[in-house]
């Protein structure tokens, strides 16, 4: 055979081999977070190929989005792998994380979910509150946290043994799931020493009390009545009122 027709085939065999790998589609090995994350502490995640594909392109989205605009998230992508590194983590930073990869034959994508729980937290505190008989009461007990914490709302009781009741809606009384209290149309009995918990199963929970005092307008305990006076005599009329306005 001739020298030239042998090295011509090899060459060609050669060109085929190269294009193929060159055109193998990338495949992603699992991107892994830590299974427990709190706010503060440092969170790095690796994306990589499991075999060479050719040139690849590796890129992180948070949520389906870019993450260019993120404070505390570096990237740092050599050697074929891309390192994600979360410093000073935030709850802010909880979602989906997709790592892509992209060549010329297509590409693969890989979602990991990175979860950071903390405590509750108040975001907005309830203070004590003085409403006048009949008017509306609303009370804002706002925590945040991770998972979202449950607001829990009790009142104190004569009762020495519970001294707490839990409060549920009932009558006047309305609870709201993004820790809001109303109390309609409040009478003297709504008045008291309240509290709310907001809890999401890490310790610690977080609990504040506040009052609701109810302002009764002034009012006269006896019926108005009829004296008759003669002039010149001294004459004392009775005139008693109760209430706080």
């Amino acid at each position: 055979m001739n020298p030239c027709t042998v090295f011509a085939v090899v060459l060609m065999i050669a060109c085929k081999t190269s294009n193929l790998v060159a055109t193998e589609v990338p495949k992603l090995q699992p991107v892994i977070f830590p299974t427990t994350v709190k706010p503060g502490s440092r969170v790095s995640a690796v994306c990589s190929t499991t075999s060479d594909g050719g040139q690849v392109t590796l890129s992180w989205l948070k949520d389906g989005k870019d993450m260019g605009s993120m404070k505390n998230v570096f990237i740092d992508t050599k050697r074929g792998a891309s390192f994600l590194i979360i410093e000073s983590v935030e709850i802010s930073n909880s979602g989906n994380y997709t790592c892509i990869a992209k060549s010329r034959a297509g590409f693969d994508s890989f979602t990991a979910f990175l979860d950071v729980q903390a405590p509750p937290s108040w975001k907005r505190k309830a203070e004590d509150v003085r409403v006048n008989i009949g008017d509306r009461a609303k009370i804002e007990c706002l925590a945040t946290g991770s998972p979202t914490p449950k607001i829990r709302w009790r009142k104190r009781t004569e009762d020495i043994e519970t001294r707490w009741a839990d409060l549920a809606p009932s009558g006047n009384v309305k609870i709201y799931d993004n820790g809001t209290l109303i109390i309609e149309d409040v009478n003297t009995n709504d008045g008291g020493d309240y509290s709310c918990e907001a809890d999401n199963g890490m310790a610690p929970s977080a609990t504040i009390t506040f009052s609701i005092a109810v302002n009764v307008p002034a009012r006269f305990e006896e019926k108005a009545a009829v004296v008759t006076a003669r002039r010149t005599e001294v004459t004392r009329m009775k005139c008693q009122a109760t209430g706080d306005q």
